[in-house]
């Protein structure tokens, strides 16, 4: 009998756990919403202030060498490092009426 008490009580408390997740978890899926936001329009300004490398004209390789005279191929572009994350600024609160 004891034990059917105790099973009662742990269902109650995940039942009403569960039931008030959503609550306290609105401000944390705000702020994710948010983020998200800033996130796109700091990308967006940063692909307008640093426009990708236009693509050369004509994209045709030099005639085939003969073997005898073949050089190593050279890469045409080193790799890019991966570009730092900005630090994200603070959010500012909504002014109090």
């Amino acid at each position: 009998m004891r034990n059917k008490k105790i099973l009662h009580a742990a269902l109650a408390t995940v039942l009403l756990v569960g039931g008030t997740a959503p609550v306290f978890a609105q401000g944390f899926l705000d702020r994710m919403k948010e983020d998200a936001e800033r996130r796109a329009e700091n990308k967006a300004v940063r692909d307008a202030e640093n426009p990708a490398p236009a693509k050369p004209a004509s994209t045709t390789q030099a005639p085939a060498q003969s073997a005898s005279t073949a050089a190593p191929a050279t890469p045409t572009a080193p790799a890019q490092p991966a570009s730092a994350a900005a630090p994200a600024a603070p959010a500012t609160p909504a002014p109090a009426q």
